[in-house]
C-alpha cells in the first residue's frame, strides 16, 4: 500500500464487513464461506496509535444521521461494544494488519464475549482511511456495509476510531440488536454462524478523493 505524497497518509482505503447471527439450539441456516478469513498486511506498524473519543462521537453522529434520514431510530453508544472495537483497532495498527480476525483467530463475536457480553445479532464493519468522513463515505458506498449501518433491528453501536497519525485512522463499527451479560445469565445452546448468506467476493472501486476502495466482501440479507 503506497502513501500519499507529502502527507504520509495511506492512499488505499480498505473496508471489510462481517455479520454474525446467534441462533438457538436446533436452528439451521444455509452454509456460507467465512468472510473474516480475509487479511491484509499493512506496510507499517503504529504501536503508538491512540483512541479518539471525539472522532468516535463524530462517527456515531454520521451513522445516526443516515438512519434518521431514512426513518430509522438512532443507535445508542454501548461502552462494552466500543471497548471490543477499540481493542481490535489498536491491535491492527500495532501489528500491521487489517482483518476481522484477531491475530489469535478471534472473531468479532469472540471479542464481544471477551467483554462479558453476548448478542443475538452482531455485525462488524472495518475501515482504514485518512479520516472519519472518508471512511464513512466508503462504507455507505458499499451495499453490504450500508446494510449493516441501516439494519432496522440494530439498537446499539460500539464505534472505535483509533488515530495512527500519519497513517490515517482505523475505524471499527460493531452493531447489535441487544446485548446481555453472558457471564451471569447467557442462554444455553447458542451457536454462531456467518450469515445470512454471506458470499465472499472482492470488488475494487474508486472511492472519494480518488482512493482505491477494496470491499471484501458484500453481504446479502
Amino acid at each position: 500500500m503506497s502513501r500519499a505524497a507529502g502527507g504520509g497518509a495511506p492512499r488505499f482505503l480498505f473496508v471489510l464487513m462481517v455479520v454474525a447471527t446467534l441462533l438457538g439450539a436446533g436452528s439451521s441456516a444455509p452454509a456460507s464461506a467465512d468472510p473474516s478469513a480475509v487479511t491484509y498486511t499493512l506496510p507499517y506498524l503504529v504501536p503508538s496509535a491512540v483512541p479518539r473519543p471525539d472522532l468516535e462521537r463524530a462517527a456515531l453522529d454520521l451513522v445516526n444521521r443516515e438512519r434518521v434520514a431514512r426513518g430509522l431510530r438512532p443507535l445508542t453508544a454501548h461502552a462494552g461494544l466500543r471497548a471490543a472495537a477499540r481493542a481490535h483497532a489498536m491491535e491492527m495498527f500495532a501489528h500491521g494488519f487489517f482483518s476481522h480476525r484477531s491475530r489469535d483467530g478471534r472473531t468479532a463475536d469472540d471479542r464481544v464475549r471477551d467483554q462479558g457480553l453476548r448478542a443475538r445479532v452482531l455485525a462488524e464493519n472495518l475501515a482504514h482511511a485518512r479520516d472519519v468522513p472518508t471512511a464513512h463515505q466508503a462504507l455507505m458506498a458499499s451495499t453490504g456495509h450500508r446494510r449493516n449501518i441501516l439494519f432496522p433491528e440494530f439498537r446499539l453501536a460500539g464505534l472505535a476510531v483509533v488515530d495512527g497519525d500519519p497513517h490515517g485512522v482505523m475505524v471499527v463499527q460493531v452493531f447489535a440488536d441487544a446485548v446481555r451479560d453472558h457471564l451471569r445469565a447467557g442462554p444455553a445452546g447458542l451457536a454462531v454462524i456467518a450469515g445470512p448468506a454471506i458470499r465472499p467476493r472482492t470488488r475494487a472501486a474508486t472511492g472519494p478523493g480518488g482512493w482505491l476502495v477494496a470491499v471484501v466482501p458484500e453481504a446479502r440479507h
